[in-house]
């Protein structure tokens, strides 16, 4: 019997109105940086399933769930666990701040990836008979603002003398969008950009707004260079070639007050390494143009604060994994699907892992799970209305519980089972 048809004839019998309960539960307890509540929650889970090894506070509060099932391939399953916290429009929840000792409203945008994740979990282990192998689940805190990977690798996740992650042979993952529900994409090669983020410090001199003579203001020289910014997409590059970049402004502390500093928090996405190089050095360009002409009292002070790689889907494996979901899905799998323009460290846990030729670098993919109301974004495009369509990060529009849960536990199987050896 094909990997499929397994899985289509497996997946029938599950009652996935049962296991609303798992969503449920983790969308009342979303991660914040310093709580350990969805932690919990998956080493729960997962220690109600037999067999599993369970290694937990991996570069926080990181877990790994280990099942061994005679010799074969290690395939590793990565979920993420994070919360955005503090959206403007409200939250779909709320949840304390462990450390600041306040509540803030969050907007559970992991909560399908870690439900589809457990409940894959658990099918995989009750169709044991029909693969071996090694099976590893690993759910990573952070993951959107990209420092998870980076900790627990620096923890020694792959380390034999501290965590003991089981090398793997392949490296697999999703993330819900808002396309339709019951869909998923995949893409060979670029599949979503590398990102730098800066905080860029312009400063000026202090005073009263009684005053502005008195007083070099750092704000106009942020408005300054903000608005020069926007050129660089639009002047600076191939028109071919795509990059954003985006900026917010911290500066002052009451509007009759002009602020000595100004800092500029700078998010920049690209596609091709070419354009990476040039965007940065255009930026310094930019903005030490900018300070020298507004009489500047310093040197603009340049900090990285976050730096993600590439995107990049292992060719071969892809289409392997496309081949398998083009059956499971038929035309509700879409191949060569956009480029995501969503940051990701998935890629690390591929990029750092070692492999058999004794270097650092196992294949990896990553695909998407569509989780909007199928009607909504099927009106949304006969009206030409898709800026309607919510993201994914809005509060307001929730994902669709099912049948994205449904398809993603589908997927995730069917992915695993295409790269463990079937019986």
């Amino acid at each position: 019997m094909s990997i499929p048809a397994r899985v289509q004839r497996y997946m029938a019998a599950v009652d996935f109105q049962s296991l609303d309960y798992i969503y449920n539960k983790l969308r009342c307890d979303s991660e914040l940086p310093a709580d350990v509540a969805v932690h919990e929650i998956v080493m729960a889970y997962i220690q109600t399933l037999y067999g599993f090894e369970i290694r937990a506070g991996i570069g926080g509060t990181g877990v790994i769930g280990v099942l061994r099932n005679s010799s074969g391939p290690t395939v590793l399953l990565r979920a993420e666990m994070y919360s955005i916290q503090e959206s403007p429009y409200g939250g779909t929840g709320m949840k304390s701040d462990l450390e600041a000792q306040i509540e803030r409203d969050v907007m559970h945008t992991s909560c399908i990836n870690m439900s589809c994740m457990l409940i894959a979990a658990a099918c995989l282990c009750r169709m044991k008979s029909f693969w071996q192998g090694t099976l590893v689940l690993l759910f990573q805190p952070n993951g959107g603002r990209g420092s998870g990977a980076s900790a627990m690798i620096r923890d020694g996740l792959y380390d034999p003398r501290r965590y003991a992650c089981p090398i793997p042979d392949v490296v697999l993952g999703q993330h819900c969008l808002p396309f339709e529900a019951g869909k998923v994409g995949t893409r060979k090669g670029i599949a979503g950009p590398a990102v730098d983020s800066y905080r860029v410090t312009v400063y000026g001199k202090g005073g009263h707004a009684s005053q502005p003579h008195m007083a070099i203001d750092p704000v106009p020289m942020a408005a300054k260079i903000i608005i020069r910014l926007q050129e660089i997409p639009s002047r600076e590059l191939d028109s071919q070639d795509a990059a954003v970049v985006t900026a917010g402004v911290v500066a002052g502390t009451t509007e009759d007050i002009i602020a000595d500093e100004a800092v500029l928090k700078l998010d920049i996405r690209y596609f091709n390494t070419e354009s990476r190089q040039k965007v940065f050095n255009l930026i310094q360009t930019i903005v030490q143009e900018v300070c020298n002409d507004s009489n500047a009292t310093k040197e603009p002070l340049f900090e990285i604060t976050r730096s993600l790689p590439f995107l990049i889907n292992d060719v071969t494996i892809t289409q392997q994994l496309s081949d398998c979901f083009d059956t499971l899905f038929g035309e509700d799998h879409v191949r060569d699907c956009a480029l995501w323009g969503g940051s990701e460290d998935f890629n690390m846990l591929a990029m750092e892992a070692p492999n058999k030729r004794g270097g650092k670098g196992v294949p990896s993919c990553f695909w998407l799970l569509g989780s909007a109301n199928a009607a909504f974004v099927r009106r949304a495009k006969e009206q030409g209305e898709l800026e309607h369509i919510p993201i994914h990060h809005d509060p307001l529009c929730p994902p669709v519980k099912q049948p994205t849960i449904k398809t993603g536990v589908e997927a995730l199987v069917a992915a695993a089972l295409r790269f463990l050896s079937t019986r």
